[in-house]
């Protein structure tokens, strides 16, 4: 009882904390995956909401939603790789493509100064 009361406290504070900060005590022991979270979803909506404007170097709107799709598509590979802490047997890793991850993270840093609307 009194271990499920600490538990909730805990689920509180890491509620408050992301509200100030934007990531809590939680989300640090696994801040990669945390990380990998927001930015997939984050860009998602950003390229569903109607993009106004693409990088400069690039021809269309379609190319850059089609490097967005790589970048999403990246970040939630490095999901499925974090899932393997997550209700897995250890011994079982979950399939994820280490090369997708990887040309995320590139194109992530390319295109790093370009995400917004």
């Amino acid at each position: 009882m009194i271990s499920k009361i600490k538990d909730k406290l805990f689920d509180i504070k890491c509620f408050i904390q992301r509200g100030r900060k934007g990531y809590s005590d939680r989300d640090l022991w696994d801040f990669d995956c945390y990380l990998a979270k927001i930015i997939s979803s984050g860009l998602q909506e950003l390229k569903e909401n109607n993009l106004l404007s693409y990088p400069y170097s690039l021809k269309s709107k379609e190319e850059w939603k089609n490097i967005l799709n790589t970048i999403i598509e990246g970040f939630k590979e490095k999901l499925k790789a974090c899932n393997c802490y997550y209700g897995y047997d250890i011994t079982e890793y979950p399939d994820y493509d280490v090369e997708k991850i990887e040309k995320a993270l590139e194109l992530f840093a390319k295109y790093f100064n370009y995400f917004w609307d």
